[in-house]
């Protein structure tokens, strides 16, 4: 018998652009969103977000959408199965860097200590509609429903090689790791 291929989806980051298309029906990235969240079940990925993805999303949530959505998401992000990733003052010492060294983007403080997270864990894949994750250089999971008509569709990139370097992290033995489990509305 043939062994399987290695699966090489195994660690994602999700966003709070994925979350929120997940939550709310009515978002044109809604089918698109589910449908990428199956296939990433299907391959048994590791899903992973950080507190200040659940702190950007539910803000969002509760700007765009009210209270009472703001609050379910919230509890089924409490009760989903993604490790919740506690960012760490050297993450958000890390994103202030990101955010100064590429000052020609408008990267978030979340979005720069998604990154520092993410290469800090070694997690290559995010699931996102965000083209930051695609300009700092991380595969990113999700296509739009047109391309064409979005400012947001991710762009070819040079490689991640060429990025500012990593440091080393041992993603089994982190403090800052908590597990919880989301994946709202889907």
């Amino acid at each position: 018998m043939r062994t399987p291929p290695p699966n090489p989806l195994r660690r994602v980051l999700v966003d709070t652009s994925a979350y929120f298309a997940l939550a709310v029906p009515q978002e044109g990235n809604h089918a698109p969103a589910a449908a990428i969240l199956q296939g990433i079940q299907r391959r048994s990925a590791h899903l992973f977000t950080t507190n200040f993805i659940i702190a950007e999303t539910h803000a969002l949530l509760l700007a765009r959408r009210g209270r009472a959505i703001a609050s379910r998401v919230l509890g089924e992000l409490d009760n989903s199965t993604t490790t919740l990733v506690r960012v760490s003052s050297r993450d958000e010492r890390r994103a202030r860097e990101i955010i100064r060294q590429y000052d020609d983007k408008d990267f978030s403080l979340t979005d720069a200590a998604s990154f520092a997270v993410m290469d800090r864990l070694r997690i290559p894949h995010a699931f996102t509609f965000d083209r930051h994750f695609t300009q700092y250089g991380f595969t990113v999971l999700t296509r739009r429903r047109n391309p064409n008509r979005s400012r947001h569709h991710p762009h070819s990139l040079p490689p991640r090689a060429s990025r500012a370097p990593r440091g080393p992290s041992n993603p089994h033995h982190d403090p800052h790791l908590r597990s919880a489990s989301a994946s709202p509305g889907a």
